[in-house]
């Protein structure tokens, strides 16, 4: 009897395969792999294969179902090298190992670079290498959208994402001092994660912010880079759930630093005696803090920032600690006042602004009123949240000006150019579902709706509905669509974020207000619920799961207020780097009293925070949410203008274990990522759109010679099967692997083009050195032919002139015999030389004579005047002695 497989679900593996034993019209009785007997309901069970299959490209899944796609990723996983990527045409889905793979060195990014799709295994650095060639082949910005939950992988990913380009890419150097650009872009990691990771319930290394990373291309040589990062979680700086850290700049700061580094930054000994430390005081299995702690500064250098730059962050690091341990008891006045003064001096120090500045800061409420200061005093309550308040403020700012100046060593010139074709590497928190859920957490999930809705505008509904516009016989896929949950949040007016803002200017505002104005307008919704039990809650329904949210602190988190008390006070600050922090906002604030004395204009945005001020209000400033929509649609339109290329990252568990493949997770993660709707849309459908003219213009080469459809049909009938190219009425519509076809075919033609004409080239150019050769050859013989010549005539000319020398030499010599002969046979020439050298003798002794008389009477003129002096100097003493005796005399 034949066997017939199925899918049955599992409340654990999500799906797992079984052999039908019996069936009726309702259930099936269904054998598993363990040897058990399971019942399940028809409808329930999903069609399988004899022998399921292992692909690399889940398009390539002949019987496509939940099941199988499931099985295929857990089988990839389970190998001894598990192997984590998978394609869907061409996307990645990747799986977090929890473990250190073989799989990333030097070596096998060789492998990839430059290497067609198909060739390899799957793995990021093929999608990587693919938004490459896509930049310089079609000469368009590129964007790799890195999503998942928190724990998938996605900052790993981002960082094999970035080493495969910035090795792959030559980078221009820089001139401003650090390592070359390439070197820098690299550096980035370490920082960030430092000053923006922390261990949180699910991730020991959890971004707790968002970042799009721009790396910029001129001639397929980085030319520049920019980060833009989104929403920092500030509440995290104060307070951390109990298996949770702040973030681990701090815990690096206090472990790393030397005895010498502790005493510069005023530091404590261990992180325990550190009240902002000791909420989430763990230890995160496989992280070294001292250890990151060099890494991070050699990242600070590598950058370019000088090391008294670096120590000013510090400083504001220990202030903040420091902050944290300031101790508010209640005075006789029931105001607050400090227990301790000492960590107040430190904090002063740290932050170089006088200590009664920051204790009134502190303690006390300024309000400005018909031109008096009103001093009003704190109660301890409110003390501690403006010292919160304070350090929330400080580090916030301390990240944006890290990743400014960060920036400022990215870009090679000025500024990041605009015109630049780049690749962006969007790594941004993944969506959360904690046990109590803030405006943070709403502000993350809602981030992950957006991109998720446009992942699905691009991929479903623009992609099909070109489809329908093009002419193609097409069978819409179903997907869910998460644009009401968008709207939701986001509409003006009406959205939950314009109504928070709006709920902000209320006078009597509240949070269990504002979720009671939520329900009202938004009761009926399909994506809100509301408990009525609880007045300060409300639920989403995300696309990922529904999220219930605490709206307590909704009001507060959202105004993002700036006291003027704290704005002057670290404006004053001596340090030039506290100062440029606050510098604007300063300014700002200057502005805003100066036109609420004067009036202001009418009707403008600085006319209404202006009033506000008048009213005795210290806030000022556009409200969290704002800015964060207005960002969040300024990266959307940015991604829009790219083309996208998705890594998505799933989590198989929670327990960060290696090999712990749990198919019910996964399933749920693949669902709401609506992985099986994208493997059906790219197993049936077109990856790329071409218009006639372009595709005529770029396989040209390889024979198309029009762009008439006509023309194009025996083309593509040439090259590519019936399936996988069809013709719309302007573009030709591709498969991936059509496309691939095509590409290989035309690289390979370019290729042998390219060897013949080097061949050509390389022949030209041995004639042409042969011919140089040859002329070479011949000038060196001619040289040759003279010089010898020249040597001859040189030679002969030598022995004629020594023969007239010894000629002359023989001549000279028998005429000087003649005269010595004469001379010494000749007596008066005798005579005439002996009285010459009696003459020279005399003359000779007269003036050695003269000489000594002359010497003698030197010699007597020096001894006279010797001595005279001598008896000047003996007449000197005895007039000296007389005129003492006289002088003794007188005073006698």
């Amino acid at each position: 009897m034949e066997e017939h497989k199925v899918w049955y679900p599992h409340p654990k593996e999500g799906w797992l395969l079984g052999t039908i034993q019996t069936q009726d019209a309702k259930s099936l009785q269904i054998l598993t792999d363990s040897g058990q007997v399971v019942v399940c309901p028809t409808d329930q069970t999903l069609p399988a294969p004899k022998e399921p299959e292992n692909v690399e490209d889940l398009i390539r899944l002949n019987d496509l179902n939940e099941g199988s796609l499931l099985w295929n990723l857990r089988e990839r996983y389970h190998q001894q090298v598990p192997l984590i990527y998978t394609y869907i045409g061409p996307m990645v889905v990747s799986i977090n190992p929890f473990q250190t793979l073989p799989i990333y060195d030097d070596d096998v990014l060789e492998m990839y670079r430059n290497s067609m799709k198909d060739s390899l295994p799957p793995h990021i650095f093929s999608l990587a290498n693919t938004a490459f060639e896509a930049l310089l082949q079609m000469n368009s910005s590129q964007s790799m959208i890195i999503s998942g939950e928190s724990g998938s992988g996605k900052t790993e990913a981002t960082k094999y994402v970035l080493k495969f380009l910035t090795t792959v890419a030559p980078s221009v150097t820089n001139n401003s001092g650090g390592g070359d650009l390439a070197s820098r872009i690299l550096a980035t990691n370490p920082v960030l994660e430092a000053f923006g990771n922390a261990k949180t319930v699910r991730n020991g290394n959890s971004s707790r912010f968002g970042k799009f990373i721009k790396i910029a291309f001129s001639g397929g040589k980085i030319i520049g880079a920019k980060i833009d990062n989104y929403l920092l979680e500030k509440t995290r700086i104060v307070s951390q759930a109990p298996t949770e850290r702040n973030y681990h700049i701090f815990y690096q700061l206090i472990q790393g630093s030397s005895p010498e580094e502790k005493r510069k930054y005023y530091l404590l000994d261990t992180t325990e005696k550190y009240r902002y430390l000791t909420h989430g005081n763990v230890q995160v299995p496989g992280i070294s803090d001292a250890e990151n702690f060099q890494t991070t500064k050699l990242a600070l250098e590598t950058l370019g920032l000088h090391a008294a730059e670096v120590d000013a962050f510090f400083y504001i690091l220990s202030a903040i600690l420091h902050l944290g341990n300031l101790v508010f008891i209640a005075n006789a006045a029931e105001g607050a006042e400090i227990k301790d003064k000492k960590f107040l001096r430190y904090i002063s120090a740290l932050l170089s602004v006088p200590p009664e500045q920051l204790e009134t800061t502190l303690t006390l409420k300024i309000m400005t009123t018909g031109g008096d200061n009103l001093k009003i005093p704190l109660k301890v309550e409110q003390a501690v949240e403006n010292r919160d308040a304070l350090c929330k403020l400080l580090y916030s700012k301390l990240f944006d000006h890290l990743v400014s100046r960060i920036n400022s060593h990215l870009i090679f010139g000025r500024e990041f150019p605009a015109d630049a074709k780049f690749i962006g590497v969007l790594d941004i928190y993944g969506f959360e579902n904690f046990q109590t859920n803030s405006l943070e957490q709403l502000c993350i999930n809602f981030t992950n709706e957006k991109l998720h809705s446009q992942f699905n505008k691009l991929l479903f509904s623009v992609e099909q509905e070109e489809y329908s516009r093009e002419g193609l016989e097409w069978t819409p896929i179903k997907f869910v669509d998460n644009a009401d949950t968008v709207t939701l949040l986001e509409k003006a007016p009406g959205g939950l974020f314009a109504m928070l803002d709006d709920e902000g200017r209320m006078p009597k505002a509240t949070d269990a207000s504002f979720t009671s104005s939520v329900y009202k307008k938004h009761g009926k919704h399909s994506k809100f619920d509301v408990d009525p039990r609880f007045p300060t809650q409300f639920t989403i329904k995300h696309y990922a799961e529904p999220v219930t949210y605490n709206t307590n602190g909704f009001l507060e988190k959202n105004k993002d207020t700036l006291t003027p008390d704290i704005v002057r006070l670290l404006a004053g600050s001596m340090s030039e780097l506290i100062k440029g922090m606050f510098a604007n906002d300063l300014a700002e604030l200057e502005l805003g009293l100066s036109e609420a004395a004067t009036g202001g204009v009418a009707g403008s945005r600085r006319s209404i925070m202006s009033m506000s001020l008048k009213r005795g209000a210290q806030a000022y400033k556009v409200s969290v949410t704002r800015k964060f929509v207005c960002s969040l649609q300024e990266l959307v339109d940015t991604l829009d203008a790219c083309d996208l290329h998705y890594i998505r990252c799933i989590k198989p568990n929670d327990t960060a274990t290696p090999c712990n493949f749990e198919g019910a997770k996964v399933l749920q993660q693949l669902r709401s990522n609506g992985v099986l709707e994208t493997v059906q849309l790219r197993k049936t459908g077109y990856s790329r759109r071409i218009p006639f003219e372009e595709f005529q213009h770029r396989y040209s080469c390889l024979g198309c010679e029009s762009s008439q459809e006509a023309d194009i049909i025996m083309f593509l009938d040439e090259f590519l099967e019936p399936e996988d190219a069809t013709m719309g009425n302007t573009k030709v519509f591709l498969k991936s692997q059509a496309i691939e076809c095509l590409e290989a075919s035309r690289q390979a033609l370019l290729e042998d083009n390219v060897i013949v004409l080097q061949s050509m080239i390389r022949t030209m150019w041995a004639a042409k050195q042969l011919e140089h050769k040859k002329m070479q050859s011949e000038a060196a013989k001619i040289l040759q032919k003279q010089i010898r010549r020249n040597n001859a005539v040189f030679t002969l000319l030598r022995a004629l002139h020594m023969k007239r020398v010894r000629v002359a030499a023989t001549v000279l010599q028998k005429y000087s015999r003649r005269v010595l002969v004469f001379s010494h046979y000749n007596p008066k020439i005798h005579q005439k030389l002996k009285e010459k050298k009696e003459r020279e003798e005399r003359e000779r002794r007269e003036k050695e004579e003269r000489e000594r008389r002359e010497r003698e009477e030197r010699e007597r003129k020096e001894r006279e005047e010797r001595e005279r002096k001598e008896r000047e100097e003996r007449e000197r003493k005895e007039r000296e002695e007389r005129e003492r005796k006289e002088r003794e005399e007188r005073e006698r």
